[in-house]
């Protein structure tokens, strides 16, 4: 959000190419997913098995990084606590 409050023409990441403001929303759309399932599965008491993956939103798949999803999920899990 502070990215977007700056207003840059460009955002140089640390790594993957340059970027605009349109990347930031979309990387913050996925996060907020991310957020919203690892919520969901962990008021549901269980845990991210490893044998029963959560499938890749549609709207991500094609972004060339879907076999990191998992590992994403399972550290926002964590992090909720």
């Amino acid at each position: 959000d502070e990215i977007l409050k700056i207003s840059p023409l460009l955002v140089v990441p640390g790594h993957g190419p340059v970027g605009t403001l349109d990347d930031v929303r979309q990387l913050i759309n996925y996060l907020q997913e991310l957020e919203r399932i690892a919520a969901r599965i962990r008021a549901s008491g269980k845990n991210l098995d490893p044998a029963m993956p959560v499938e890749v939103p549609e709207k991500f798949r094609g972004w060339g990084f879907e076999n990191y999803f998992q590992d994403n999920l399972r550290f926002m899990i964590k992090s909720l606590g």
